[in-house]
């Protein structure tokens, strides 16, 4: 990570935490260059790079103030604001999350099937492999990578650019945050199962069963998972 990577990071880590809140000014150059112990270009840079994000915007004469990240911000926000989470703030924010992929689930299974022939052979490969890595008793980091090459094999499936936008964040989430990769994974034979029934729907041109449905359940143990004291990997 270089040096403005790792400015950048910190200062939006500390708007993410509300140690600036939005309408706040930023000190100025050489004061945040002395606090991070680098050079004023490499702040301008950070600096520049975060009003990019829409987390800062520049007022002339005055410097940098701070937007609110909540109405300005991007997904790419999610992956440090699960970092950033403690517990309690894990469990609500992964709630959310799940929420969200179920509803981006169904819209992904929606547009797997419409009429039109698909590929479905890299899917496949990518189900293998998680499967024979799973029964080895792969931990919960590598099958979580697996799994996402699983999802970005649909999603090339389906041809959705949009889709895979709105993917990516969520799926750096779960490479984030170790708690929610070992609840998501703890029984990983149920994920094959379900991979296995879907690709054979989209195969047979049978509609799936309704995929919200489906994942309400398995997130709801994934919850219930991550808030059991036992579901700390460390």
């Amino acid at each position: 990570m270089s040096a403005v990577d790792s400015c950048a990071e910190a200062l939006q880590a500390a708007i993410l935490r509300g140690t600036h809140p939005a309408g706040e000014r930023l000190p100025p150059e050489r004061e945040l260059a002395t606090t991070f112990g680098v050079g004023r270009a490499t702040v301008r840079s950070a600096l520049g790079r975060l009003a990019t994000r829409g987390l800062l915007e520049v007022r002339q004469g005055s410097g940098y103030a701070v937007r609110d990240f909540r109405r300005a911000g991007g997904l790419e926000l999610l992956p440090q604001l699960a970092k950033l989470s403690d517990e309690r703030g894990e469990l609500a924010l992964a709630r959310e999350l799940l929420r969200l992929r179920r509803h981006l689930a169904a819209a992904l299974v929606e547009r797997l099937g419409e009429p039109e022939r698909l590929d479905l052979s890299g899917v496949t490969t990518a189900i293998d492999a998680f499967e024979r890595r799973a029964a080895a008793g792969a931990d919960a980091a590598e099958l979580a990578e697996l799994d996402l090459e699983i999802v970005a094999a649909l999603l090339e499936a389906s041809g959705s650019v949009p889709l895979q936008l709105c993917f990516n964040p969520l799926m750096r989430v779960v490479r984030a945050v170790p708690r929610l990769r070992a609840a998501i994974y703890g029984a990983p034979e149920t994920n094959v199962a379900a991979y296995r029934a879907l690709v054979g729907a989209l195969a047979s041109g049978t509609p799936p069963v309704d995929p919200i449905a489906i994942l309400e359940a398995r997130d709801a143990s994934t919850l219930a998972a991550l808030a059991s004291p036992e579901s700390d990997p460390s």
